[in-house]
């Protein structure tokens, strides 16, 4: 995705799953070194099962420069 309203587009659909009742979140591993942040996690919505995602957080200046995502992801419905 490029672009603010892109970006804003997954963020608000995001915001919206996991917002819902009944979620289930845990944060496997993360760690900052240098500029560099990953995460990894696993979740339950209503929606999807995360089996497995790992996003990596890029900063430069105090702001994210670059962000990746990648999911085993099982939607429920």
């Amino acid at each position: 995705m490029k672009g603010r309203d892109q970006i804003r587009g997954m963020i608000q659909a995001v915001l919206a799953e996991f917002s819902k009742p009944g979620v289930k979140f845990e944060v496997m591993h993360q760690s900052a070194a240098g500029p560099a942040a990953p995460l990894v996690w696993k979740a339950e919505t209503p929606d999807n099962s995360y089996e497995f995602a790992a996003e990596t957080y890029v900063f430069q200046n105090g702001k994210i420069a670059q962000h990746t995502f990648a999911a085993k992801m099982t939607p429920k419905k």
